[in-house]
C-alpha cells in the first residue's frame, strides 16, 4: 500500500499471512528474551478460520467444497480456497459450474500434474475469461479479505506482510489500490479507514522458511 513504509511503528505489533501449500498465520512483537534481535514470532491456526462467501458465486463455491469434503453443518476453511490447493479446488467448482467453457486439453494436463495442479492453473490464467482466470480472480479475492480480516484482529501497526508462495506469482493480482486483492482486503464497512492507515506489504522474497530458521538459530546460540 502507498505511503506503508512511512506509516510503520516501530514498537508496534507485526503480522504475516502467506498462501502457498497451506495458508499460514503468525503474529510478531518485539523480543522479550533478545530485544537486540527485534521481533519473536508466535504461530496460529488463523489460516482454518471460517471460509465466509462474500458474493453468490462464493456461495455456490462454499456448498460445493461443503460437499467434497463431506463437511459437518457449515464448517468450511479459509485455507480450502486461499491456498495451492484452495485454487485447484476453485478451479474444479468453476470446471463443473461452467462445463462448457472448459478447455479440455487444459483439463487434461491438470489432472496429470498431481500436487501441482495449482501451478497448472496459475500457467494458463493469463488467457483473459478462461476457467483458470476466473478461479485465479476468486482465490485473489478471498486472499485479500482474509488479510484484511487478520489486520482487523492483531492492528498490526509495525506492518501486515503478504508472504507465501502465491503471492509473487500472483503481483500483478495484489499490488495496486485497485487490485482484485486490495479490494477486497479494504473491503471492510466502518473499519476499512482503520485497514488504511496498516502498514501493509507484499513479500516477494520465497526463502522466508530458511530465513526464518537462521534468526531462530542465531537466538539458540546466544543462550
Amino acid at each position: 500500500m502507498p505511503g506503508s513504509i512511512e506509516k510503520i511503528d516501530s514498537l508496534g505489533p507485526r503480522a504475516c499471512v502467506g498462501a502457498g501449500t497451506g495458508l499460514g498465520t503468525c503474529f510478531l512483537t518485539k523480543s522479550s528474551l533478545c530485544p537486540e534481535l527485534g521481533y519473536e514470532c508466535y504461530p496460529s491456526e488463523g489460516g482454518h478460520v471460517d471460509f465466509v462467501p462474500r458474493d453468490l458465486i462464493e456461495v455456490e463455491l462454499w456448498e460445493y467444497l461443503k460437499t467434497k469434503y463431506h463437511a459437518t453443518k457449515t464448517r468450511i476453511s479459509t485455507e480450502r480456497v486461499v491456498s495451492g490447493r484452495g485454487l485447484a479446488d476453485v478451479y474444479e467448482f468453476l470446471a463443473q459450474r461452467f462445463p462448457d467453457s472448459v478447455d479440455r486439453a487444459m483439463y487434461a494436463e491438470y489432472l496429470k500434474a498431481g500436487d501441482q495442479q495449482g501451478g497448472v492453473i496459475g500457467k494458463h490464467s493469463t488467457v483473459g475469461g478462461s476457467l483458470p482466470e476466473m478461479a485465479v480472480l476468486m482465490m485473489i479475492q478471498s486472499y485479500g479479505a482474509a488479510v484484511g480480516n487478520s489486520s482487523l484482529k492483531f492492528i498490526p501497526t509495525g506492518g501486515m506482510f503478504v508472504t507465501g508462495g502465491l503471492t509473487p506469482k500472483n503481483i500483478k493480482h495484489i499490488a495496486g489500490m485497485d487490485s482484485p486483492f486490495m479490494r477486497a482486503y479494504l473491503d471492510k464497512g466502518r473499519m476499512t479507514t482503520l485497514l488504511e492507515k496498516i502498514p501493509l506489504f507484499a513479500v516477494i522474497t520465497e526463502d522466508i522458511g530458511l530465513r526464518g530458521a537462521r534468526v531462530c538459530a542465531e537466538r539458540v546460540s546466544t543462550f
